[in-house]
């Protein structure tokens, strides 16, 4: 009878096989930005297939997917190739969905995001249109993105009270 570990799920092996057994295994083994260190002591091959394919992005500007933007959540990953080659993300705009190509600009955005239960941070560069732009600006309480509607109320009545204080004092 096999026994099995109590405190991780079995290990997928190589003797499996199926593409489906080798994404799990990349899933199960994939870092957004890799330790050199760690993985030069590594002799496992999961992990030799996870920096080769590392290796292989081009990590000079991500690829953004705003879907869930309102909720602040923003997801990045390095581009590919055949994006590279197509000019996603430096051309045109790197949202996913988004092929815009007038009005782009640069941003350095620190990513922070969390591996295995390892809270972790990034800085990458991102080339987005303006609506994506404004997707990317940090939201204040999930308000509009110029802040929460309890400070564009009190900015409103300053602005009403300036103009009635300059009507008062005209004669």
């Amino acid at each position: 009878m096999k026994r099995s570990r109590l405190y991780a799920p079995p290990q997928p092996s190589i003797d499996e096989g199926g593409e489906a057994k080798t994404a799990a295994i990349f899933a199960a083994h994939h870092e957004f930005v890799r330790d050199d260190a760690r993985d030069g002591a590594s002799k496992r091959w999961e992990t030799r297939m996870a920096r080769r394919y590392y290796d292989e992005l081009h990590k000079e500007y991500a690829i953004c997917d705003l879907s869930r933007w309102r909720d602040g959540a923003v997801g990045l990953r390095w581009r590919t190739e055949a994006e590279v080659l197509r000019g996603k993300g430096e051309r045109t705009c790197a949202a996913r969905g988004c092929d815009a190509a007038d009005g782009l600009r640069s941003y350095e955005l620190p990513f922070d995001y969390e591996e295995r239960g390892e809270a972790k941070r990034a800085l990458v560069k991102v080339r987005v249109c303006r609506a994506c732009a404004k997707k990317l600006r940090p939201r204040a309480g999930g308000g509009s993105d110029d802040g929460s509607d309890e400070d564009r109320k009190k900015k409103k009545k300053t602005k009403r009270t300036k103009k009635k204080r300059r009507r008062d004092a005209s004669p």
